[in-house]
């Protein structure tokens, strides 16, 4: 079981990868602090994407 649990939240860090690269392969700042800043914000719009396809769901009693 714990060898599934690996395997599967590794995958969920490949796809991550795999989605940041989607917004580009190579940063284009040249300093580490403007590169810092680069990741953040691919960061921020995969988050959004994320919220924007994440289905509204509501618990009715």
């Amino acid at each position: 079981m714990e060898k599934m649990v690996r395997l599967s939240s590794a995958k969920l860090v490949e796809t991550k990868m795999h989605c940041i690269k989607l917004l580009g392969d190579k940063l284009s700042a040249r300093s580490f602090d403007s590169q810092v800043n680069e990741i953040h914000a691919r960061v921020a719009v995969l988050n959004r994407f994320t919220e924007l396809g994440r289905p509204l769901t509501q618990v009715t009693p």
